[in-house]
Formats: C-alpha cells, structure tokens, sequence
C-alpha cells in the first residue's frame, strides 16, 4: 500500500527514504533520501519546515523550477544533492549565509546561471563540491577561496566561470580532485606547487590558459589523471624537467602542433605507468 504523504500519517511513518529522531517527545525528518524515485515538480516553500534535517537527497529526478528562498531555513542540513534535474536560476546567495553546517553540496547537471556569489565561501565546513554542468559565471575570489578550508573534491567543470585561476588553491590542504575544465578561465597556470604535490586528479582542459607550465612541478601522488585532459586545447609549453609523475598509470599528451614538448621533459615512474600516446 502505498502511504506516502498520506494526510493520516505523520510524516515519519510515510515510508522508505525517511528517517527521523525524537526530539522532547516529538519525532522530527532529519534525513530525507529521494533519489531517483521519478519525483517531479517544483520544491514547494514548505520545505522551510523541516528545520531538523540534516540530510536532502534528490538527486536525478524530474525537479524543475528555482530553489525558493524558505530552502535556506535547513540551517541544519550537512548534506544537499540534487545534481541531476531541471532546477534553474540564480545560484542561491542564501545558501553561504544560512547553511554554514554544509559538508556535501552537489548541484550538478541542473540549470543554474548568472554569478556566483561571494557568500559561499562562507561554508567553512564543505568537503564535496560538485556544480559541474550548469551555466554559472563570474570569478572566483583569491582572497575568499582559503575560507574553504575543508575542501576535498570541487568540481566545478562545464560552467562559464572566467578570469584568473585563483594561486591560492594551492592553500586547501585536503584538495584531492580539482575539475575545472570547459570553462573560460584564461591567463597563466600558477605555480601550484604545495597544490600539485598533494593532488590525485587535476583537469584544466578547454579553458583559455596560456603561457608555461612551471618548472619542477612534482606531482607525487596523482595516479590515474589523464594528462590529455589537463593540457588539451590549451597553448602551453612544459618547461624542462618540469614534470615528475612517479605513479602514474597513463599519459596522453597533444601532439607538438597544440603543444611545444621537448626530449628530457617528463621524468615518469616506470613501475606503475600503462602507456604513453600522443593524440591528436
């Protein structure tokens, strides 16, 4: 039988995807889980009520329209996936501002647009990042970018961010995963260098970038990147020796046409790497 939300029953007992706790002998939704269960609609204001969620999952379903402004009540909320459905508009200021509990925030693949604001990097608290695949633009801030200090995986690939990329994500200490392809970005790549060194997948393909890649970048721990996706459609030149992959699996470079590469310029592990190819 299907019971959900059934006017008879509380919300708690509504069914699978729920998960509750009583607080002062009354049963709050701290966990709501919706994930690819053909859900459609508009996210109606009376999500606002549920001050005591901390987890919204809803992500590939059919939600379409802007995120209200009664969204921004869930001050409690650490986890917020929705990738993977129509919502459009402008991204929501009010989430840096009222949300600072946040650790995973994904907006993927939905219709967001226009600038991002200054506020997000007021979530202090974020691990995960994904707002890859929607229409954001504007820069992003040097100065404000170390506020987000617990950062472990952004993504922010396929948006028209553009301006410089910002030298101080080489100040995130936890910064695994940085995808920052298919935007507009344009100048020269900073030096990275603590960036580099602590990294496992970095991605700057289709941007504007320009210019050389520092010398004697070490890049230690990053093992399975394919270095097409860094360097493709880009007009750099790597500086000797600059270079040092000790675990890589596989390298894909431009051919010298896109490129300038010169003998002596790589220094690759040799005990884990698959394969080297040169590609169009």
């Amino acid at each position: 039988e299907n019971t959900w939300l059934q006017p008879f029953l509380h919300e708690c007992d509504w069914g699978r995807g729920i998960s509750c706790q009583t607080y002062a002998g009354n049963q709050f939704i701290v966990a709501l889980d919706l994930g690819k269960v053909g859900a459609c609609g508009k996210i109606p204001p009376e999500i606002g009520y549920y001050d005591k969620l901390g987890s919204l999952i809803l992500d590939e379903n059919e939600i379409y329209g802007p995120i209200v402004d009664e969204f921004c009540q869930l001050s409690s909320l650490k986890v917020l996936s929705m990738g993977s459905n129509r919502i459009e508009g402008t991204f929501p200021e009010c989430i840096g501002r009222e949300m600072t509990s946040l650790t995973t925030l994904d907006l993927s693949n939905n219709l967001l647009q226009n600038t991002f604001p200054d506020s997000f990097f007021k979530l202090r608290h974020l691990r995960v990042l994904d707002l890859s695949q929607n229409s954001i633009s504007g820069t992003i801030s040097n100065e404000l970018l170390p506020d987000l200090k617990a950062l472990t995986i952004a993504n922010i690939a396929s948006n028209q961010f553009s301006g410089p990329l910002p030298s101080s994500f080489d100040t995130l200490p936890d910064l695994a995963y940085m995808h920052l392809d298919n935007n507009l970005f344009s100048g020269s790549i900073p030096s990275f260098t603590a960036f580099l060194g602590r990294r496992e997948a970095i991605t700057l393909s289709n941007n504007l970038l320009t210019g050389t890649i520092p010398a004697k970048t070490r890049l230690i721990f990053l093992e399975e990147v394919s270095i097409q996706l860094i360097f493709a459609w880009q007009h750099w030149t790597l500086a000797r020796t600059s270079l040092v992959v000790p675990f890589l699996h596989w390298l894909a470079l431009p051919r010298p046409s896109n490129t300038s590469i010169t003998a002596a310029m790589i220094s690759l592990g040799l005990c884990r790497r698959r394969s080297v190819d040169l590609v169009s």
